[in-house]
């Protein structure tokens, strides 16, 4: 299973994994209550750009030192230049799914991009 990193909120350390992966994992254990707790949760839930939002981030240093435009990682990830240019400036945050893309495309952790997270929690 495939980690995007670790994180530290409140002195309790997590792994971030893709939510697929963890209940593929969960199904390889045949634990049967956990998948259906994974599957039917309906708590209240943060998106991951939300907790990441409370610091700055380092996907335009990520895209230069790849030597990158934006409308070229904007096409690698499946996004808009627009996009990317509102992600680098922070006006706007990326959804889950293309943080996840921007970790894999850079070969870098997920808080490897967002440097600052944690620091105003």
């Amino acid at each position: 299973m495939k980690s995007w990193g670790k994180l530290e909120l409140n002195n309790e350390c997590y792994v971030l994994i893709r939510h697929e992966d963890y209940l593929k994992w969960l199904e390889n254990q045949e634990d049967i209550q956990s998948i259906q707790d994974a599957r039917l949760s309906n708590e209240p839930s943060i998106s991951l750009a939300e907790l990441l939002a409370s610091g700055g981030n380092k996907i335009a240093e990520y895209r230069k030192n790849a030597k990158l435009k934006q409308s070229e990682l904007a096409q690698m990830i499946g996004a808009t230049q627009s996009q990317v240019s509102q992600w680098e400036s922070g006006a706007v945050y990326p959804r889950q799914e293309n943080i996840f893309a921007l970790a894999e495309a850079f070969k870098c952790e997920v808080l490897d991009l967002f440097p600052n997270f944690g620091a105003n929690l």
